[in-house]
């Protein structure tokens, strides 16, 4: 019973200094972050290499949508047969205009709406190995 009561006395220990550690990385993270963006904003091509690590992007888009209402105007080959809208495929069939909006194959405007956002990835020496 020695042995799991030092384990948590020693887990006990450390664990401000973890927390403490990763109050740092978040906070460094948040910097570089920061920062490459800046640089993106003035240079779209921007990349950061070093021996330390990368820094990069990835574009995503987001959308907001209700099931339901689509349900009602989908094709039936973009329905699952739990009657729950193949979110994947129809998406992929759906045009995105300059305010968000969607358009589906047939022209008319769907209630989806878009979001685009970049996501910063850092990536240190071991993980490009990997």
């Amino acid at each position: 019973m020695n042995g799991v009561r030092e384990l948590a006395e020693t887990d006990a220990w450390y664990k401000p200094d973890k927390e403490t550690r990763s109050m740092q990385i978040a906070n460094v993270e948040a910097l570089i972050s920061d920062f490459y963006m800046r640089q993106y904003e003035q240079n779209p091509h921007y990349r950061f290499k070093s021996r330390n690590g990368n820094v990069s992007k990835r574009k995503s888009t987001d959308y907001d949508h209700d099931d339901a209402k689509l349900l009602e105007m989908v094709d039936d080959k973009y329905i699952k047969t739990t009657k729950k809208l193949d979110w994947g495929a129809y998406k992929k069939t759906l045009t995105v205009m300059d305010d968000g909006r969607c358009v589906n194959e047939d022209g008319e405007i769907v209630p989806v709406t878009a979001h685009e956002a970049i996501k910063v990835m850092i990536k240190t020496p071991k993980e490009d190995d990997e």
